[in-house]
């Protein structure tokens, strides 16, 4: 729900430090946290045109060796980023070795940064704009629940069938743009591109109606990520969504009673976990000063077989292993014999939450209660799912949207399927009876090992899943397709799309002549769109891959959000470039 710019300033425990009055001071946190990276920054700029965030970080970690905590973009493809560093030390030495470095081709250039104000301290003491003017305290429950459900669930006022036909035009738009970015970055597709309009009302492909759950819109989500805090209304510990983000103003947490879009069970979990919450000796988690400890209650549900995990989410600030275990010991004795009993829990896991440390691989799951994983059941297939793997959220509509992938890849018993961000295998396992045979490419490697789990319990054969990130690994999976053979890859990449260096590598197979991109944000993917039709270069080898038909799938009713399903063939560009002289 919430986007990563929105948090507090980065920074680890709180204790033992000199405190500065936090609603005067933007850099407060600088000093009452005691330590933050964001003291020792750099700015760097002269940046390649295209480069990635995870290159940059390698470049600093396995080439030149520089202790970097953290580097902090400003949007894709800017020329200029923030490096954080874990002493004035390490500063001087990554500005010695930066400046001047030549890197893909240009010139770095390097200056110490002052660390980032606090945004809501900020906004508070400029005292203009929007800010003094947003309602960041509800004194009803009324508004604070007409609030909540513009955060969560914008569109819950709006009919359904308006929502679905706004989808409609909202992807027409994005085609249309599609279309002329096409031409700008490939100018022998103008008349291809001409001819297609003709052909489809304008767009630069085919665009299929909408598909959705006409009759179910509500409840649909099986994962939620809910935040512990306090009650803007009545100042109560909360397990709820935030009503807004860290900059503009926002600490609060509402209540998840009337949200559509949650599942009563969902709702119910919430609900049963804030009590204990509420009578706990340790205080909730503050974004403001970094203190104290409840974070988050993620819910995960079978929406066929019912199952339910919870994940508990805690911040141990100074807190020593035997105050741990204690406490995990009271959640599960919560569940099994408390109030929490009355609700039936398949799976209960602990999360340490606190900020990354050197070394370290991130959050770790510790099962308290129950077993490691829950199923679900989609397209007839049981599926394991783990707390750290991907699911699509909306399992109702995930078969539909299987449905369209299959109808736009067009996949026979002679095609090969490359299953590229496979999550716990779902598309490919789905559509393996269809095909000869499925290579899944997924960067988690939990969801590598549910993955090759699932093919077992569903007794699919025809099915591997590969470890790693698409961009280092998809050429060596690729060569496990024969010349002779037929392929299609699936692409299901994050918000954000694949890693240009990905689109380079599928550009490459000849044998590789369908793309079925899917994306929940077609604005953020844009890019892989555009790059997939740019013409052949030194660089960019193999013909172009050109849209041929898009479906909007409404995976997420009640916001702005829907699946996006382009469908690209690759076009020779021979042919482009006869058609061009023709005309």
């Amino acid at each position: 729900m919430e986007n990563d710019s929105n948090v507090s300033p980065d920074s680890q425990d709180t204790n033992n430090a000199k405190e500065v009055n936090t609603d005067l001071d933007p850099f407060a946190y600088v000093v009452n946290n005691g330590f933050t990276s964001e003291i020792f920054k750099i700015e760097v700029r002269g940046l390649p045109k295209y480069y990635g965030i995870g290159e940059f970080r390698k470049l600093l970690k396995s080439k030149l060796k520089l202790d970097c905590s953290k580097v902090k973009s400003l949007g894709s493809g800017n020329p200029w980023l923030y490096a954080c560093f874990r002493s004035e030390e390490e500063r001087k030495k990554a500005i010695s070795v930066l400046s001047g470095y030549k890197w893909k081709g240009s010139i770095l250039t390097v200056k110490t940064a002052e660390p980032a104000p606090d945004p809501l301290i900020k906004r508070r003491l400029e005292g203009s704009n929007d800010f003094p003017n947003k309602k960041i305290k509800f004194e009803t429950p009324e508004e604070q629940k007409e609030a909540l459900l513009t955060s969560v669930a914008p569109k819950w006022n709006v009919p359904y069938e308006t929502q679905v036909n706004n989808k409609y035009e909202n992807a027409k738009s994005l085609l249309l743009r599609l279309g002329m970015e096409l031409v700008r970055a490939n100018p022998l597709l103008k008349h291809w591109i001409e001819n297609q309009k003709q052909l489809n009302e304008g767009l630069p492909c085919k665009l299929l109606n909408t598909r959705f759950l006409e009759n179910e819109p509500n409840c649909y989500r099986n994962k939620c990520e809910f935040t512990i805090g306090k009650d803007g209304v009545t100042g109560e510990r909360r397990v709820g969504f935030r009503l807004g983000s860290y900059a503009s103003g926002s600490l609060s947490v509402g209540p998840v009673d009337d949200i559509p879009t949650l599942p009563k069970v969902v709702i119910e979990s919430a609900k049963i976990f804030e009590k204990f919450v509420q009578k706990s000796q340790y205080e909730v988690f503050s974004p403001k000063d970094l203190s104290g400890h409840w974070k988050q209650l993620t819910v995960r549900i079978g929406m066929v077989t019912g199952e339910v995990m919870l994940i508990v989410g805690f911040h141990p600030q100074n807190l020593n292993a035997e105050e741990l275990s204690a406490l995990k010991e009271e959640i599960k004795e919560f569940y099994k014999s408390g109030l929490g009993s009355e609700f039936h829990v398949d799976s209960l896991h602990f999360q340490i939450m606190k900020r990354k440390e050197k070394g370290s691989q991130g959050s770790e799951y510790e099962l308290l209660l129950g077993k490691e994983c829950i199923e679900e059941i989609l397209c007839g297939l049981k599926f394991k799912i783990s707390p750290a793997s991907f699911f699509q959220i909306n399992t109702r509509c995930a078969e539909v949207l299987i449905n369209s992938v299959q109808e736009l890849s067009n996949i026979d018993k002679d095609t090969v399927l490359v299953d590229v961000c496979c999550g716990t295998g779902t598309i490919g396992l789905c559509l393996a009876k269809d095909c000869c045979r499925v290579l899944g490419i997924e960067i988690v490697e939990q969801a590598v090992k549910d993955a090759r789990e699932n093919a077992v319990t569903n007794q699919i054969n025809n099915c591997e899943f590969f470890c790693g990130k698409a961009d280092e690994i998809l050429d060596s999976v690729m060569s496990r397709v024969k010349e002779n053979e037929k392929c299609v890859a699936i692409l299901d990449p994050p918000r954000a799309g694949l890693h240009p260096k990905a689109i380079l590598m599928l550009r490459r197979p000849k044998n590789l002549q369908r793309i079925v991109f899917m994306s929940c944000d077609g604005n953020a993917a844009f890019k892989n769109f555009v790059e997939l039709g740019r013409d052949t270069s030194k660089t960019l080898s193999g013909d172009p891959f050109l849209p041929i038909a898009a479906v909007a799938v409404d995976m997420f009713p009640h916001t702005d959000h829907y699946e996006l399903v382009i469908y690209f063939e690759r076009v020779d560009r021979e042919k482009l470039l006869s058609l061009s002289k023709e005309k």
